[in-house]
């Protein structure tokens, strides 16, 4: 798993996977919403993607094991990026409301 990485929307694709209603309240502007009991469903659609997967969530349990599963399944350049607060305040990303 790439450790060192500068995510931002034009190099790479960050999928938030929490659930709808609280991706509604804050995200990452840019990111895809792909909740996590659906990551499965999307396997192919993320294993044809041509950047890096930047994956965030609340907390980052749920974003840690899913940068597992999507590695065991073949998915390439996946990255946990961990909360999506830290990862916003850290890289200068900013949050949007739907």
């Amino acid at each position: 798993m790439n450790t060192t990485f500068v995510p931002n929307p034009t190099v790479c694709s960050i999928i938030d996977i929490r659930w709808q209603d609280q991706y509604a309240t804050g995200h990452i502007a840019g990111s895809i919403n792909i909740p996590s009991d659906r990551i499965l469903s999307h396997i192919e659609r993320l294993k044809e993607m041509r950047k890096p997967i930047v994956l965030c969530c609340q907390s980052g349990f749920r974003s840690r094991q899913a940068a597992r599963i999507l590695l065991l399944k073949g998915v390439k350049d996946v990255i946990d990026g961990g909360d999506y607060r830290v990862l916003s305040r850290k890289y200068d990303l900013p949050i949007e409301v739907i």
